[in-house]
């Protein structure tokens, strides 16, 4: 488990208490998609098909940044899916708007003129 997840269960005192840690499209072990709707959107419709078919909530949410956006569209599209949200910044704020550009999308440029999105897919 992540040091969160592992922290909130030890704290929590319940042993009933069950996380769904879940990689998001494009991160982690998940393989690539590119898929038709904005991808909070998309992110959204696979953790409500995967707590679908894991039968798994009505779940308190707890997103950051992306995940708090995502948690947002769940609740909003499937209400039944959350009982509640925790919601930390959905934003990095200024700063985080200033660089996020660079950091996500720019360093790409060069290796998509070259190679196409095949090099997007095989970056780290």
């Amino acid at each position: 488990l992540k040091p969160f997840a592992q922290r909130l269960i030890e704290r929590s005192g319940s042993r009933k208490l069950k996380i769904l840690l879940w990689d998001r499209r494009n991160m982690g072990l998940s393989s690539i998609a590119f898929g038709e709707k904005p991808l909070p959107e998309e992110e959204a419709e696979d953790l409500h098909e995967l707590m679908d078919s894991l039968q798994f909530g009505p779940a308190l949410m707890y997103g950051v940044s992306s995940g708090a956006r995502v948690s947002l569209l769940l609740a909003h599209k499937h209400p039944q899916d959350v009982s509640h949200l925790i919601l930390a910044p959905p934003t990095g704020g200024p700063l985080a708007a200033e660089f996020l550009a660079s950091a996500y999308y720019l360093r790409h440029i060069p290796g998509v003129q070259r190679r196409g999105m095949r090099a997007v897919a095989e970056s780290e």
